[in-house]
């Protein structure tokens, strides 16, 4: 639905696809905010109700940080506050009255260090929150009051001193229990620039071969993977990751590395309705592509080809099959744009693909070559230099 790593050096703002609501804020790697007094950011054009925000953060024990889902343009909102004294806290705005509906000790054992937090919200009556913490659930609460958020709203960060960080923010759609899906709409392009120049981020925690862990494994409409690469390895892309064929590299994004046809699956991950969103970039210089219901060679790829046409494919004993065309309507294959693939049902197949939040193309496979079991979500490309970052793939 949405992510941005902030890979970009801006001395002002954090981007076109972000309204500053007070405060100011700076981009260094990472989301800084940038005065001692509220300082808020909210995505822009990002509408959904039934969600999950998540993103990486330091508070330095010295204030809090705070994520914001159900967002409206008055400000009322609910967020998730991890305070300066390390408890984490559910709370909801609204016309200016803070409640806090739970708190709990956030088990974060170093506030000097980056940590991710997380809020879910889904339903309306009542409305149903939950925290986590590095992919664990660690607070619920039930809002059935009258001053209850049931409506959608875009999603968002808060803190109210300087030198706040925040990192790899992330928003994707949950099901309610009530069985809805993705609601909301996708903002603008994340990255701006042409690759993730410079270090990594500034906290130590993003050094490590992997992630700390998957988040919300196995759980219907929850995030099932998720890999921002900020790591350097000079020949794969670590332990979370089977490379299929090829060679790859990771210098802060995922690197294609040989001039031939370069697979890479998640690993111990498989799904059949899902989704993946990634960011890519081709060069004009060969195709980059996200796979689905990846077994062996077999597969689903959403294909964005050198000359910017988008394919949906089916790979199947061999054989590659366009089942759907178009132009992707990447404004700069040299630079960072957003997509996502979606695969969804047995009879017929659905098969999504989207640039920049926007739908492109669509396809449906009802054949007896239709791929219908669950399978690993990968990434693929047929030259070296190719790249890739933000790769999140979620259940649906």
């Amino acid at each position: 639905m949405f992510s941005d790593n902030f890979n970009r050096t801006l001395a002002a703002g954090l981007g076109p696809a972000w309204h500053i609501d007070s405060g100011a804020w700076r981009d260094n790697d990472k989301a800084n905010s940038d005065q001692r007094a509220p300082d808020q950011a909210s995505v822009i054009g990002l509408s959904c109700a039934d969600c999950k925000v998540e993103a990486k953060v330091v508070n330095f024990a010295a204030t809090i940080a705070a994520l914001d889902l159900r967002q409206t343009a008055a400000g009322d909102r609910y967020d998730v506050a991890l305070l300066a004294n390390g408890r984490l806290q559910i709370r909801r705005h609204n016309g200016g009255t803070v409640t806090v509906l739970a708190d709990v000790l956030s088990g974060i054992a170093d506030l000097g260090n980056w940590s991710t937090i997380a809020l879910s919200a889904t339903g309306a009556g009542p409305v149903a929150l939950s925290a986590f913490v590095n992919g664990a659930a660690r607070v619920s609460a039930t809002d059935t009051s009258s001053a209850a958020i049931t409506a959608p709203g875009t999603a968002g960060m808060w803190t109210d001193l300087s030198g706040v960080l925040f990192d790899d923010f992330i928003v994707t759609g949950v099901e309610s229990a009530g069985g809805g899906a993705d609601a909301g709409v996708d903002a603008g392009t994340p990255d701006a620039g042409i690759s993730d120049a410079g270090a990594p981020d500034a906290g130590t925690s993003d050094a490590g071969a992997s992630d700390a862990g998957t988040a919300d494994a196995g759980s219907p409409g929850g995030i099932l993977f998720t890999d921002d690469f900020n790591r350097t390895l000079c020949c794969d892309l670590g332990p979370r990751w089977n490379i299929l064929s090829g060679g790859w590299r990771d210098n802060s994004k995922a690197n294609s590395d040989r001039t031939a046809l370069d697979r890479a699956a998640a690993a111990g991950v498989s799904c059949a309705d899902c989704r993946i969103d990634a960011n890519m970039v081709n060069f004009h210089g060969g195709e980059a592509m996200l796979e689905l219901r990846d077994s062996n060679t077999d597969r689903y790829a959403l294909a964005l080809r050198a000359d910017g046409v988008l394919e949906i494919r089916r790979y199947r004993a061999g054989i590659a099959t366009v089942l759907a065309s178009t132009l992707g309507g990447v404004p700069d294959l040299t630079n960072w744009a957003s997509f996502t693939f979606t695969v969804q049902g047995t009879s017929p197949v659905a098969l999504t693909g989207s640039v920049n939040g926007t739908v492109k193309v669509r396809a449906q496979d009802s054949s007896v070559s239709a791929l219908t079991g669950a399978g690993a979500a990968g990434i693929a490309a047929t030259a070296s230099g190719i790249l890739f970052d933000n790769f999140t793939l979620t259940g649906l």
